[in-house]
């Protein structure tokens, strides 16, 4: 049987939440579901398929699998018993369609011999291996067969159902016009670059270039990247013609700077991973639909896997419309499975909300007990709100003058893209826009910080004085006895409320000497003193001062009791030290210098976002129109 048949297969039952049980490579106690378990007559019947019943002990083993095996109260549980029963009726349904199919025992032979070489119990030595194995989830070999046997069944079934649809050239191009924004190219441009890594080298060459010099020969003959192709972006070895290339071909800041242009022309001198960078813009081409013909063979795959996704689909909406499903009154299980939404005439039933929600990866991670009432109340309405919208959207596409087909989420989602395709912006909505968010366009200040404490506002004002001076940083620290501590590199707010002031609300910074730091004045910044150091110091002071008083004293009582008096201070001893237990915590005043490069915040022009902005502008008006 080919990969690619198979993994198709799989692909159209995960569009339909049926995976379960579904996969050749199974957990061997799914086959339970298909009906092959020893003593089958003599189970007691959950439910009726049409006339076919599924026995307690199927819907037990079923239970045993994610995410029904935990004992959920409430909503949630009533949702999970609904998807496990839902889900036993849609595998049923699936097994009886494929009952007719011929499966030879040699197929059956070969499925179970790949299945024993994928597990390690291969070959007539391991046959005690491969018995113990099944036997742990209650097979023998016979019974074991018999489940691919009916897995290979439905293999056919789907082979039957899918491997005669084809797309004709009229139905790729329908497909294509219906979801052009599937295949868009990015923005992209055609262009040269000079890199080097001396600014005054940089500044040299950027004036030659407006001076009339050559781009392409003043790279090769100075460029530390690409000098070989003549600076061309996208270019071959041994070549010297640029290809497009998107943003990620350069720095950000470059990348900004050379799309800013919007067409042809040479950006500024641009620093980035410090790198000097001159650009040289070819053309401009801007993000839109890729032709047809260059996307012909990838939007052919597309229409086939849909439109064979749609056949699965309404083959399995004939088989449900038309089953026979009964659960006997001495069933465990009950299938409450009513309507939880109504969008016209259609009906959005407790089983296909739950599929969707449980179904969901991050939410099965998530779902605990002391998770369910977040489920329930936060993210199952939303996946309502989706599911009705993808209805509407769906509905919605039969009054299109377009041509849709594929499954329901095929069609609805290839809709809402071609109600957008037509959107456009303007100038003005992109200023506005602009205008209105500018925090997103805003690089944010930041600092790169060493502070260093003193014991004396006389070290700290010499320790500065050497620093503008231009003496060494570590000499001058040592010297004065200053404790330096690396606060790395910070943004606003992200220090304690004194300090963030000085950075990046003051100008109480000098330059210092060759280099693009500053330093601040001595800020004197009052700390708190670490409890333990505040009571030891606590209680030293008042030994001290106990042992004075006792001294004094002492001349005038010089008959009392030893023993009384080392009563007496130890007393005293506990009432101080509880004292300073309860007392407010001490604070001392540190005097402090810092040493930062500062940057300011960057309000980025909209020239050198535009394009960013437009995206964004264009994202909202096709979701308005969606």
């Amino acid at each position: 049987m080919k990969t690619r048949k198979r993994t198709q297969f799989i692909l159209l039952l995960i569009t339909l939440g049926l995976l379960v049980s579904m996969i050749i490579s199974f957990t061997p106690s799914f086959g339970a579901l298909f009906g092959n378990q020893n003593n089958v007559q003599d189970d007691p019947a959950a439910l009726l398929v049409n006339g076919q019943k599924i026995t307690e002990s199927q819907v037990a083993i079923a239970r045993r699998n994610p995410p029904f095996q935990s004992n959920f109260e409430g909503e949630v549980g009533k949702d999970l018993d609904t998807l496990l029963v839902d889900n036993l009726i849609q595998t049923e349904l699936i097994r009886q369609a494929s009952a007719k199919e011929k499966v030879s025992s040699a197929e059956v032979k070969q499925a179970v011999n790949d299945w024993r070489d994928s597990n390690g119990v291969g070959g007539r030595n391991n046959d005690g291996e491969y018995i113990n194995l099944i036997s742990r989830f209650g097979y023998d070999d016979a019974s074991f067969r018999n489940v691919f046997r009916e897995q290979l069944r439905m293999d056919k079934y789907r082979n039957n159902l899918t491997d005669n649809v084809e797309v004709s050239d009229d139905e790729v191009k329908s497909f294509y016009d219906v979801n052009k924004n599937k295949y868009q190219t990015t923005e992209r441009i055609l262009a040269r670059e000079i890199v080097l890594d001396d600014k005054d080298k940089a500044d040299k060459i950027l004036q030659e270039l407006k001076d009339g010099a050559d781009f392409a020969e003043l790279a090769s003959k100075n460029s530390i990247e690409k000098a070989d192709r003549a600076g061309a972006l996208g270019a071959a070895k041994d070549t010297t013609e640029p290809k497009a290339v998107g943003r990620a071909a350069l720095p950000t800041a470059v990348a900004d700077a050379a799309f800013a242009l919007q067409g042809s022309g040479t950006t500024g001198l641009v620093e980035a991973n410090d790198k000097f960078y001159i650009v040289k813009v070819e053309e401009y081409l801007p993000s839109g639909p890729q032709p047809l013909e260059e996307v012909r063979e990838q939007v052919k795959n597309d229409a086939l896997d849909a439109k064979k996704a749609g056949v699965f689909e309404q083959t399995m909406t004939s088989l449900r419309s038309t089953a026979d499903i009964e659960i006997p009154a001495s069933s465990t299980i009950s299938y409450d499975n009513e309507a939880v939404a109504k969008v016209n005439d259609t009906e959005i039933t407790r089983a296909e909300l739950a599929r969707a929600v449980y179904n969901n990866p991050q939410i099965a991670q998530a779902l605990r007990p002391d998770t369910t009432q977040i489920i329930t109340s936060l993210f199952k309405p939303s996946i309502l709100e989706s599911l009705v919208d993808r209805e509407l959207a769906y509905q919605g596409a039969q009054k299109l003058d377009a041509k849709f087909f594929g499954s329901k989420d095929n069609i609805a989602l290839s809709a809402l893209g071609y109600v957008s395709k037509d959107a456009t912006v303007n100038d003005d909505e992109i200023k506005e826009y602009y205008d209105s968010n500018i925090a997103r366009y805003t690089i944010p200040a930041k600092a790169v910080v060493n502070r260093i404490n003193f014991d004396s506002r006389e070290a700290a004002n010499s320790f500065r004085e050497k620093m503008i001076a231009g003496e060494d940083l570590t000499a001058s620290m040592e010297e004065l006895a200053g404790t330096l501590v690396d606060l790395g590199t910070v943004n606003p707010g992200s220090l304690p409320s004194e300090i963030d002031k000085v950075l990046f609300g003051t100008d109480a910074f000098t330059a210092l000497p060759d280099s693009n730091e500053e330093i601040s004045d001595v800020l004197v910044l009052t700390e708190d003193v670490p409890l333990e150091d505040g009571l030891n110091e606590q209680i030293t002071t008042d030994e001290e001062a106990a042992a004075n008083d006792n001294a004094d004293k002492s001349t005038d009582s010089a008959t009392t009791d030893t023993s009384t008096s080392a009563a007496t201070a130890a007393d005293a001893a506990t009432t101080d030290t509880t004292d300073a237990d309860t007392s407010e915590p001490k604070t001392k005043e540190v005097d402090v210098v810092l040493i930062a490069e500062r940057t300011p915040e960057v309000i980025r022009p909209l020239d050198e976002v535009k394009s960013q902005v437009k995206a964004a502008v264009l994202a909202q008006k096709q979701q308005d129109l969606q």
